[in-house]
Order: C-alpha cells, then structure tokens, then sequence
C-alpha cells in the first residue's frame, strides 16, 4: 500500500502550493475583508425555485432506510431514525443547506446529481442519502467491500495523515491538520489549513477553480489507487480555512 500513500502524498503538495498563493492574497486583503466567507450561493430566484424542485421529497441514507429526510415545501422538514420522527425547518440556497431541529442548526454544502444527495458539513462530515426508491441495490459484497477501505484506512490512518502534515510544511511553509472519515467504498481526506483565517469569496472562487483544473490529477490518483485497493470507488477531499469552514471541494469516483 505505499505506492497508494505515496500518490496522496504528492497532491498533498499541490494542495499546499495551492493554498500557499491565497494565503498571500488573503493577508493582502485583511484590512478590507474581516469576516470569514460564507458558504452561499448568489442564484437567482427562478433557479433557486428550480433548486428545490429537485431537493423535495423523501431521502434515505446509504446505509440505512431507516434513517431519512423529508424536504417538504415552504422550509419543512422531517426527520427520521430510531423509529421516530422529528420536524424542523430548513433554509436552501443551491450551495448550501441550514437544517433546523429541536432548536440545533446543522449547515452543510450540499450536493445533488440525479438520486444522490451528499451533505457536508462544516466539520467535514458527510452524509450521503438517495431519493426514496432509487437507492442503487449493490451486490452481496458490498459489506466485504466497505470492510477492506475500512480496514485499509485503520491500518494507515496515522502514518498517512502524520506525513501529510508534515508534507504540506515542509512544500509551503504553513502548517494544517488533517482527518480521514470513511464512509461506504471510500473515504474523505479533511485538510484545515491554519493559516487560512479571512478568505474573500473571490479567494474561496479561485482556490476552487485551481483544484477544478487539476481535476485530471484527481482521478488518475483514484485510478493508481485502485490497482492498490480494488474495493475503493472514491476518494474525497475538502481543503478548509482554520476554522472549518470549506474553502474548496475535489470529487473522484462516484
């Protein structure tokens, strides 16, 4: 598997090289920007009404029918697990989701392609739902599967993220900390950059569309990867300011 952490570990550089050059504009711009950026997007009405057409209705988690969200119209929503139902509200804006209930906030990017939903919160966290009946079945291994990533990254879990902190310094010069949460056939790596405090949404827009150029890169490593790990379907990454806040997304796989 070291051929695996060693292909990590050279986008991890390209993620701090990256960030290196908005942390410079960053510090150009503290006098005119305090505030941390927010997640939102600037959509118009019609598209936000297009918007939550596609979000209404039942969602299911991956792993369980038993855990769902209903998007109702007007804000509403329902909650459920355990066998029982909670309600709540939510505010959605394309870009990102407030869920409301019993009081707590939850606010989450989310994004929608086709019956999946995936929302991440501001921690990293992600939760992954289907449109009620669209789940994909999979097939009798996809327990076994689930175990291998699983079992993959408990085995390296620490030597992994211990490198990448110390990779991202050494190739920067700014210091970051890092998690990995596996979820389903992949995991999702978390890099908080400490460095990165008050970032401009034009800083955010620019970081983002950095990362979506070397999308290419992205994907080869996930292809490398599997050869490594052939139960691995995705791996994710959200580059975040000190805070948590997620500053730039990169998907691979499904």
């Amino acid at each position: 598997m070291k051929k695996l952490l060693a292909l990590i570990l050279a986008l991890v550089m390209c993620f701090a090289l990256v960030a290196c050059g908005s942390d410079d504009e960053a510090k150009t711009d503290d006098d005119d920007d305090n505030d941390i950026v927010d997640i939102g997007g600037n959509d118009n009405d019609d598209d936000d009404d297009d918007e939550e057409d596609e979000l209404l209705g039942k969602w299911v988690h991956e792993e369980s029918d038993e855990e769902y969200f209903i998007f109702k119209s007007n804000g509403r929503l329902v909650v459920g697990g355990d066998g029982e139902e909670a309600t709540g509200e939510y505010e959605y804006d394309g870009d990102e989701i407030v869920l409301t209930v019993e009081g707590d906030d939850l606010v989450c990017e989310i994004e929608i392609k086709g019956s999946k939903m995936t929302l991440t919160a501001e921690n990293g966290v992600e939760i992954v739902l289907y449109k009620d009946g669209k789940k994909p079945s999979g097939n009798n291994n996809t327990s076994a599967n689930n175990n291998a990533v699983a079992e993959w990254v408990e085995e390296n879990e620490d030597d992994m993220l211990a490198a990448m902190e110390q990779s991202f310094a050494g190739s920067s010069g700014m210091t970051c900390t890092s998690s990995i949460k596996v979820s389903g056939n992949g995991f999702t790596i978390n890099i908080n950059i400490n460095e990165l405090t008050n970032v401009t949404a034009d800083q955010k827009k620019q970081l983002q569309d950095t990362y979506d150029a070397m999308d290419g890169q992205f994907e080869a490593l996930l292809d490398n990867a599997q050869l490594e790990l052939p139960e691995l379907e995705y791996i994710n990454y959200n580059v975040c300011d000190k805070y948590g806040n997620v500053l730039a997304v990169i998907r691979t796989g499904d």
